[in-house]
């Protein structure tokens, strides 16, 4: 399993990237070729395309792409390209983003950021770390039971939120929307070994923790806020308050993954 590198920077030095934010009408979502008529534009300028950017389509909303095109040596041919691009009668509007330094351009259009139409934002590594291991230096070990806390508040929200994705409380597409949905934001990639909703109980295991991976040859599961996140949602899919999540492997004490053992207890 690789890594995906968010995909809205491009970054190699020594080299001249613009951008062409482009906005197209939405009935082009149906039109096949229309990717290939704006590639043509650069393809036929013998002018390399090094990333593209496409957000998801929403029905019935207009399009939008991002091409960042390498002019290296060829900055004087900028605006011409913007110019044949401006032609085409699918396109609603196109502006051209400069680079904030070369080697590096940055899409500062889009924002913000949203996942099904929510507002998400990201945490880089620095920040992880100072939420989790910067703020426990500080308060201690009460911060742990803080962390978990959290996590059950973001779980009850995030079930309430899966819910309303899925228009049902069938078991079998929730977890599925969970499972993939935990992977999409970074927090691990989960999967649910065992579930009993007749007995309120769930076993799952979290492989790549962003919060456990922090920690190193601990003698104590990490998993805090996880543990917090998966008792959230599991008091939403079994409806009780009265459940611990307790995790039984950690990947701070070197096993392969974290497991997770959530039940009702009452």
């Amino acid at each position: 399993m690789g890594s995906y590198e968010i995909g809205r920077i491009v970054h190699l030095p020594g080299r001249s990237i613009y951008g062409f934010f482009v906005t197209l009408s939405s009935h082009t979502l149906e039109e096949p070729g229309i990717l290939v008529k704006l590639g043509k534009v650069f393809s036929d300028a013998k002018l390399s395309i090094v990333h593209l950017e496409i957000p998801r389509p929403i029905e019935n909303n207009p399009i939008s792409m991002m091409f960042f095109i390498d002019f290296t040596g060829r900055e004087d041919e900028v605006n011409a390209i913007l110019n044949l691009i401006k032609k085409f009668e699918f396109v609603e509007h196109v502006e051209l983003v400069e680079p904030q330094f070369n080697g590096l351009i940055v899409d500062t259009i889009l924002f913000p950021l949203t996942l099904f139409s929510e507002r998400v934002i990201m945490f880089r590594l620095p920040a992880i770390k100072a939420l989790i291991l910067g703020l426990k230096e500080r308060i201690g070990e009460a911060y742990s039971s803080l962390l978990y806390q959290i996590g059950v508040e973001i779980g009850e929200r995030v079930f309430e939120s899966h819910l309303k994705l899925t228009g049902t409380r069938d078991p079998d597409m929730l977890t599925k929307i969970c499972q993939a949905l935990f992977q999409v934001v970074g927090y691990g990639v989960l999967k649910f070994i065992e579930l009993d909703v007749e007995n309120k109980r769930s076993r799952v295991r979290v492989w790549n923790s962003f919060e456990c991976e922090l920690y190193d040859e601990s003698t104590q599961p990490r998993g805090y806020m996880i543990s917090g996140i998966l008792a959230g949602w599991h008091m939403g899919l079994f409806k009780t308050k009265f459940l611990s999540s307790k995790e039984k492997k950690c990947i701070a004490m070197g096993d392969p993954y974290c497991e997770f053992t959530i039940e009702a207890y009452l």
